[in-house]
């Protein structure tokens, strides 16, 4: 087959711009169909020895000659126009968000969770990959008759407890198997590999530092109202600002908590009752003003 379409590549070849003259040339744009069943719109920058080197939205990419099936002329309007890439993903729940925020760096990409219905998938399909719990021979199987090519990405923790990740398109051969990294530089350079295109330069974007004068977020982030009100009602002095991260707060929740509860006890003890009804009254005003004082450090640190 290769060998029949020498020509023809051969052709296309000496019709596109060298290293040397894609400086000097207007730009090119080309609508291509691979053989792993992709078809994509890219400005076609050099010829290389091993294929067409492309600029997509996404990134730079090399494309093997070897898997070229067709190529047409195209403008730059069609390549604007074109539809974002779709990555199709199954992941834990509580990897999620990582991974949305990984793939969210790419230009041009949408992710789409396991279960959802992707472009180009029937709703059986997407029910038959919401019960793959992110193996990737099922979510391929489950994608296979889309009729829209879409990247899968599947990450499952081993048995290690590291988290590998398996990457391939629905519609070809080509997969990946990777660990995910922990570090931003590493996630990075994955989800380029992971969609077919080379790392550009630079890393991730940087996390976005608060405003001057605005503190940054605590770890245990605000507690809603609800919440609060809710947490202040457990019997630990100073339990809703330390689970909001803030010390500060639980400290004065606890220096309001313990003087209060010391003056109900001692009220308590002169009032004529029974050592009983002395205990049950002094148990009472404790958790009184335990809650009292929740509600007042939880709220302090709720403001900050």
């Amino acid at each position: 087959m290769i060998i029949r379409a020498l020509p023809c590549l051969l052709a296309l070849a000496l019709a596109l711009p060298s290293p040397a003259q894609a400086q000097d040339r207007k730009a090119q744009y080309r609508q291509l169909k691979l053989m792993d069943g992709r078809e994509v719109t890219a400005e076609i920058l050099a010829t290389e020895a091993v294929g067409l080197r492309l600029r997509s939205p996404q990134g730079e990419s090399v494309v093997s000659f070897e898997i070229l099936i067709d190529m047409v002329p195209t403008d730059r309007a069609a390549y604007d126009a074109q539809p974002n890439w779709h990555v199709y993903v199954g992941a834990p729940l509580e990897h999620r968000e990582l991974l949305a925020e990984a793939f969210g760096w790419l230009e041009g990409v949408e992710i789409t969770f396991a279960g959802e219905q992707a472009p180009g998938m029937s709703s059986a399909q997407a029910a038959a990959a919401a019960a793959c719990d992110a193996d990737f021979s099922c979510l391929l199987d489950a994608t296979a008759e889309a009729t829209k090519w879409m990247y899968v990405v599947s990450v499952k923790p081993t048995e290690s407890g590291e988290l590998q990740l398996f990457a391939g398109l629905n519609t070809g051969d080509t997969r990946t198997k990777s660990e995910l990294p922990d570090t931003r530089d590493g996630r990075w350079q994955l989800v380029h590999e992971a969609v077919l295109v080379q790392t550009p330069d630079g890393g991730p974007p940087k996390v976005a530092k608060p405003p001057k004068g605005e503190k940054p977020r605590r770890e245990g982030g605000s507690l809603g109202d609800a919440e609060l009100v809710s947490s202040s009602f457990v019997p630990l002095p100073g339990y809703p600002s330390f689970k909001q991260g803030d010390a500060t707060g639980g400290l004065i929740a606890i220096g309001v908590a313990i003087p209060t509860s010391v003056v109900l006890v001692g009220a308590a003890g002169h009032g004529g009752q029974t050592a009983p009804e002395t205990a049950i009254i002094a148990g009472i005003g404790t958790y009184a003003a335990t809650v009292i004082a929740n509600q007042i450090g939880g709220k302090i640190s709720q403001g900050k």
